[in-house]
């Protein structure tokens, strides 16, 4: 049973039965008739040559000879014969057999084919439900490979998300860790669901890193000012009942090196319950002690703003107002919503404003700085004088960006001037000049009287005996006496350059020659009216003088 494979399909066979041919029983009989053939050429052969030999050899012990040797020879043939014989037979028997044989294996085979065929027909069948199979196999293997794939890749991604959030966790908390280090901040964690209180490093009074509440709570109580712990609980405690809406306070801690020092606390809630009970809250410390200098400097400078009695102006670039002191607004009289806005130039009424103003401008420009007396009106209309000073304000790149004025009122310091000069140069009983006057205008008479080549008149009075009036009538007649005295020398000598009085009860006149007349006649004249009485209550006295 010959098998031919396909090579160009392995796995499938095509059997092809073999072809058994069977000889009938005529064919055997023909055989049997080839194998008698030899026997008889050989038995005619011996025949002829016997036949020959007799001839030749014509006597008696001849034809015996030859008697044997033929019956030799036919018995040599039978035996030939019949070995042949027995061989046939022997062959055709196991022919037969190898016949039958063939024919249970024709059988067989026919029989192995059939179900071979049918087993190649399943097989086909087989192999192609494998084939479909092997196809949706293929296919389903193609979009598990390709969902693998794309589970791969997006696993890939997550784990590179992952990655780049882990990264940017680390730089951040990295970062946070810096920005809070360069911030000299301090970060606390309190967990009250157990209790535990964790601090980052921040100074030498809060060491311990982690805490329970009662620690924590103990340990405040022990570092904060006396005076600033009972507040600091109480904000604590307001918030945790809910009663403020961030925790924020305010306190001071003894360091080892400055004293007593502010710190800042603020914090809030991360994690509340159901009933909005704070379980967890995180905030910050941070040492305020410069911030607070700071603030109170800022509190001094605007209460030195307000409170100034000098009006303080600040303007821009532009010298538009952006703010005034109430000093300003009295001294000035122009309320503060009518100056914001305005420039300088705007609420000025002083003569010729635009060149003035155009020499500050100069001024500031070159020097940053710029200060002079201004007869300023006021908003009512008035004038006044004021003394307006100006200075330029730098940042930290050392450019101007603002200015700021500072006006003093001078009215009540020019009158106080007036009267402190009155008072230095003017005598305060008789209201003559003083000495000191006298010496200052007669040293500019000599000059006028030298530079012009003309002269000065001189007269000294003195009262004879005054003092006996001043201990007789008393210091209060004394000085009425005074009085008339002088005023009756200002009639006497209207023309004079100089009336003065130089001690108790001296006087003297100084006199250009130009208003001069005969001086023998005006110093009569004088002393006639000083002889006049002079009237002292319900007395007359009269007097001398000496001149």
């Amino acid at each position: 049973m010959p098998i031919v494979g396909d090579d160009s399909s392995p796995s499938i066979a095509h059997v092809v039965p073999a072809k058994v041919v069977v000889k009938t029983q005529g064919s055997k009989n023909q055989r049997h008739l080839w194998y008698l053939m030899p026997l008889a050429a050989v038995t005619l052969l011996l025949g002829l040559l016997l036949h020959t030999l007799l001839h030749l050899l014509a006597t008696p012990y001849a034809v015996g000879l030859i008697g044997v040797v033929l019956l030799v020879m036919t018995v040599a043939g039978f035996c030939v014969y019949a070995r042949k014989r027995a061989k046939s037979h022997r062959l055709a028997a196991e022919k037969e057999a190898l016949i039958g044989h063939l024919q249970h294996s024709k059988t067989e085979v026919e029989h192995l084919c059939t179900e071979l065929q049918r087993e190649v027909t399943q097989r086909n069948a087989a192999e192609q439900a494998l084939r479909l199979h092997k196809g949706e196999l293929e296919q389903l293997v193609q979009e598990r490979t390709r969902d693998l794939q794309e589970a791969n890749a997006r696993l890939n991604q997550e784990i590179q998300l992952r990655k780049n959030i882990s990264d940017a966790l680390l730089k951040s908390q990295t970062r946070l860790a810096q920005a809070i280090e360069a911030s000299s901040l301090g970060l606390w964690d309190w967990d009250l669901t157990n209790g535990h209180i964790y601090q980052s490093p921040f100074h030498e009074a809060f060491s311990d890193r982690e805490l329970s509440s009662e620690a924590f709570i103990a340990h405040l109580k022990s570092i904060v000012h006396p005076q600033d712990y009972e507040r600091t609980r109480q904000a604590l405690a307001e918030y945790l009942r809910s009663q403020s809406s961030l925790y924020q306070v305010q306190y001071r801690v003894r360091d080892s090196a400055r004293g007593w020092i502010w710190i800042e606390d603020c914090g809030k809630a991360v994690r509340l319950d159901k009933g909005n009970k704070v379980l967890r809250m995180l905030g910050t410390r941070r040492d305020i002690s410069a911030e607070k200098r700071h603030n109170e400097q800022l509190q001094l400078a605007k209460s030195v703003f307000d409170y100034a009695s000098e009006g303080i102006l600040v303007l821009d670039e532009g010298f538009c107002v952006l703010s005034a002191n109430p000093a300003w607004e009295a001294i000035t009289g122009y309320p503060a919503q009518e100056l914001t806005g305005k420039t300088l130039i705007d609420l000025s009424g002083i003569p010729k404003k635009q060149e003035v103003f155009a020499h500050i401008r100069e001024a500031l420009e070159k020097h940053h700085h710029w200060a002079g007396e201004l007869l300023e009106q006021h908003h009512s209309g008035h004038y006044l004088p004021l003394w307006l000073q100006i200075n330029a304000i730098r940042d930290e790149r050392n450019e101007v960006h603002s200015y700021v004025g500072i006006v003093t009122d001078l009215t009540a310091r020019k009158e106080t001037d007036k009267k402190l000069q009155y008072l230095l140069n003017y005598d305060d009983l008789t209201g003559l000049a003083n000495r000191t006057l006298f010496h200052d205008r007669l040293h500019h008479a000599l000059s006028r009287a030298r530079e012009e080549n003309s002269g000065v008149t001189l007269i000294h009075i003195n009262i004879d005996r005054f003092k006996q009036v001043n201990d007789t009538f008393g210091h209060k007649a004394a000085d009425h006496l005074l009085t008339q005295v002088a005023h009756r020398l200002e009639q006497s000598a209207p023309f004079a350059d100089t009336l003065a009085r130089l001690g108790s009860d001296e006087f003297a006149l100084i006199l250009h020659d130009d208003k001069l007349r005969p001086v023998d006649h005006f110093a009569a004249e004088l002393l006639r009216q000083l002889g006049i009485p002079f009237r002292l209550g319900q007395q007359e006295l009269l007097i001398s003088c000496s001149m």
